[in-house]
């Protein structure tokens, strides 16, 4: 997709050679994180680009879903200056402006399934339910991965499976923000459809009634909780050394004789 409206750069220009510069870097730079950012040059021909690969996705794949990406874009868009393209694995962004840890929507894509779901009212509750519990999960990751998926029973023998996922770069109140975005767009792209993706600059969201998320990799990414604390050792006596104990009890006092008054006191032990 082509932000014509941010400006063009002209062939050979400073912009165009940064441009190369940043997008080769990518495939190289790119870890198993599935993110990676990059700038290349000053002022205003600094170029920054930044690819997020989808959550489940093996880091090969990921990396010839950015080849292929960056082919398409830069042949659909051969002279503007910001461009993003969504691909099943990948995304791609670039731009003169700066992207990192700054909250992107629109322009984005919606994509849809053509069948209705039959019992709406409760498909979609159950969906808001399910994309509301991830939305949060998802926000609430680190610094190198903002992802989460799931599934939840549906009506009519049904299962809805869904992948949300945040560029990392992104606060937590961003990625929560961006992503309540996307569900926002559900009604308005995708109301009872069964199947869907809100693909936004910053973050996406899809959801479908089958599996298509690797799920052996996303528990792979999820953190081992830490161990319990040990107990407190029990303290040992050393050999021949005396054990302390406390003296027993007094015994309480012998009752009055008959006849004898009834004295009240406190036994001081000293």
């Amino acid at each position: 997709m082509c932000l014509n409206d941010k400006g063009n750069y002209t062939t050979n220009s400073s912009y165009m050679s940064n441009l190369n510069a940043v997008l080769s870097s990518l495939p190289t730079g790119l870890s198993s994180t599935g993110f990676y950012n990059a700038s290349v040059g000053l002022n205003p021909d600094r170029s920054n680009a930044a690819v997020l690969c989808r959550g489940d996705v093996e880091l090969d794949e990921c990396r010839q879903c950015l080849r292929d990406i960056t082919a398409k874009l830069l042949k659909s868009c051969p002279n503007q200056k910001q461009a993003v393209e969504w691909e099943d694995h990948c995304m791609l962004r670039y731009s003169n402006e700066t992207m990192f840890g700054v909250l992107a929507t629109y322009p984005g894509l919606w994509m849809w399934n053509l069948r209705n779901a039959t019992s709406t009212v409760r498909f979609k509750e159950d969906l808001r339910t399910l994309i509301d519990g991830l939305r949060i999960k998802a926000a609430a990751g680190g610094g190198t991965r903002k992802v989460a998926a799931g599934n939840i029973t549906a009506p009519d023998f049904q299962t809805i499976y869904s992948l949300v996922q945040c560029s990392p770069d992104l606060s937590q109140k961003d990625c929560n923000l961006c992503l309540s975005t996307a569900a926002a767009d559900i009604p308005r792209c995708c109301d009872s459809k069964i199947g869907a993706r809100v693909l936004l600059q910053s973050c996406n969201l899809r959801y479908e009634t089958y599996p298509f998320f690797n799920e052996t990799v996303l528990q792979q990414l999820e953190p081992v909780p830490a161990p319990p604390p040990a107990p407190a050792p029990v303290p040992v006596p050393v050999p021949g050394s005396p054990i302390s104990r406390s003296p027993p009890p007094s015994p309480p006092p012998a009752p009055p004789a008959p006849g004898q008054p009834l004295v009240s006191g406190v036994d001081f032990l000293l």
